[in-house]
């Protein structure tokens, strides 16, 4: 409880300018839960290897020495002869041992697997994670200074303009997906007429700003509904379109769970078609479309694997990573390399690379973020720290609104450009 409740505080620390950070109120329940289900795990790892006297299915004794005295016992005063013969023999001999049915085997199975896959490595994991964060949270409240009060510039300024942005058009594809749909949110919020597009035509949850947003239904894989859709002349343009699971990664189904839409692709639905077509024709259609000696803010959601090649120890992680990251962070790396290109000044790329993308609601990767989080810490240099959505939503705005900001963009920068925001979210 104490290493959860403190990674949660400390990662809130971080999403907002100091002296801003708001209570986490849904955390405690969430802390509670993931304490309960910890303690669980490393209690029952013990009992699980522990000698039992009763099974604990089917409440037969077991492992229990057998029942052999090492001298027999005198007969007692009233038994004699023959009789006293057979009460020695009886005293010596072991009851019967009790035969396990087919569930207690099972069950038995069930506890060492749990053990030895499960138990143990979480119990590794727990106590050291657990010292970690106790040492950052002594460190953090040694050298932090005295909060001060927010300025009256932070105050909410929902649907209003800020610094000349009132009536500016921002298109969103992929709007609907986990991360699209916050970036229009943020996007409102920062007052940009935002249109989404999306195969779903539509917000993923009643929000009011996203009420704000035209949502338009379309397949963006059709070069000529995004070439009609950038003719239509827009300010700025983010690209969250994509994937995790493609449909030949085998693991496709599991997009109805990490997905923030929720879909499943069809038998087309690749990486090289979902992240790189739809980038190419993207910018093919913008260069088309932008006048010369202008140049238009495009924004695209990449992966901070996809940097692995300039960093230590990244080589040999793109070497043994599975066939299929290997392609989607070939598809993001194209993109990038199309976008960083001369492209005659018509397009300012800002290439966001973050790493796993959480929320509080996602509870698939919740598991996964404090180990990410205690390698970025220590300093792993191919591995990044998580970065809340909200937090990379607000990069992508800010970062569209401000000139000087372009090229790659990982973790220290979105937090940087997510402090500058001016509204609340």
């Amino acid at each position: 409880f104490f290493s959860v409740r403190t990674m949660a505080h400390l990662s809130y620390a971080d999403e907002f300018p100091r002296g801003r950070a708001p209570a986490p109120s849904g955390s405690p329940l969430l802390a509670a839960a993931l304490a309960c289900v910890a303690s669980f795990t490393v209690v029952y790892s013990y009992l699980a290897a522990q000698p039992r006297a009763v099974d604990l299915w089917t409440a037969a004794p077991v492992r229990v020495a057998p029942h052999v005295r090492t001298a027999p016992m005198a007969p007692p005063p009233h038994v004699t002869g023959g009789q006293a013969s057979a009460h020695v023999h009886r005293e010596a001999q072991a009851p019967p041992a009790p035969v396990p049915g087919p569930w207690a085997a099972r069950y038995e199975a069930l506890n060492a697997k749990t053990a030895q896959w499960i138990g143990a490595p979480l119990s590794l994991l727990l106590l050291p994670l657990t010292a970690l964060t106790a040492v950052l949270m002594v460190i953090r409240q040694a050298t932090a200074r005295p909060v001060r009060p927010a300025p009256l510039a932070m105050a909410a300024v929902t649907g209003t303009a800020r610094r000349g942005l009132k009536n500016k058009k921002l298109l969103v594809l992929g709007g609907s997906g986990y991360l699209g749909s916050r970036i229009c949110r943020a996007a409102v919020e920062a007052g940009y007429k935002v249109t989404a597009l999306s195969r779903r035509g539509g917000p993923p949850k009643m929000d009011p700003a996203l009420e704000q947003v035209e949502w338009r239904i379309g397949d963006a894989t059709e070069a000529a509904t995004l070439q009609g859709l950038v003719n239509e002349g827009y300010d700025c343009i983010v690209h969250a379109i994509g994937l995790l699971f493609d449909s030949q990664s085998g693991l496709a189904n599991l997009n109805t769970i990490v997905s923030g839409s929720q879909s499943l692709p069809d038998a087309n639905g690749t990486y090289d078609r979902i992240t790189r077509q739809t980038a190419e024709d993207l910018i093919d259609a913008v260069l088309e479309a932008t006048p010369a000696n202008t140049q238009l803010p495009l924004a695209f959601i990449s992966a901070a694997e996809a940097g692995w090649p300039d960093v230590p120890g990244g080589p040999l992680m793109d070497k043994i990573v599975p066939d299929f990251l290997k392609r989607y962070l070939i598809a993001k790396r194209v993109v990038e390399g199309r976008l960083t290109a001369d492209n005659d000044g018509k397009i300012r790329p800002l290439i966001l690379r973050p790493s796993l993308m959480w929320d509080w609601g996602k509870l698939d990767v919740l598991p996964a973020i404090p180990v990410f989080w205690a390698a970025s810490k220590a300093g792993v240099p191919f591995v990044d720290r998580p970065v809340q959505v909200n937090t990379i939503a607000k990069a992508v705005v800010e970062g569209l609104d401000n000139d000087d900001v372009q090229g790659v963009i990982r973790f220290e920068k979105m937090d940087e450009l997510a402090a500058r925001n001016q509204w609340e979210f």
